[in-house]
């Protein structure tokens, strides 16, 4: 039998008291994967390599096409969730640490 200490029980119960809060801003991958895509557009981190910010994503795509060279680009890339294959996982665990619930990958 595993022991838990007390600190881990404390976040599994925060966990389970937080959760619907984040199932509701982000309720599935695509949903995580637009807002993702919209941070990185508010940074100014979306551009193409032609330099050109007149971008349109793809639906239901890490992708986007320029508007200026019509290129496709990944808009992870260069990013922590290049190659992220559950955008809300990932979100969630961010969500969670931000207000001040500690995670672990195991």
């Amino acid at each position: 039998m595993k022991f838990r200490s007390v600190e881990h029980a404390v976040n599994e119960g925060l966990i389970q008291q937080r959760w619907p809060e984040f199932e509701e801003l982000v309720p599935d991958d695509e949903v995580g994967l637009e807002i993702v895509f919209r941070a990185l557009s508010m940074l100014g981190l979306v551009r193409c390599k032609c330099g050109s910010q007149a971008v349109v994503r793809e639906e239901s795509s890490r992708t986007f096409s320029c508007g200026a060279c019509r290129a496709k680009v990944w808009f992870t890339a260069g990013t922590l969730f290049f190659r992220v294959k559950h955008f809300k996982a990932w979100l969630g665990a961010i969500w969670l640490m931000e207000t001040g619930i500690g995670v672990a990958s195991s």
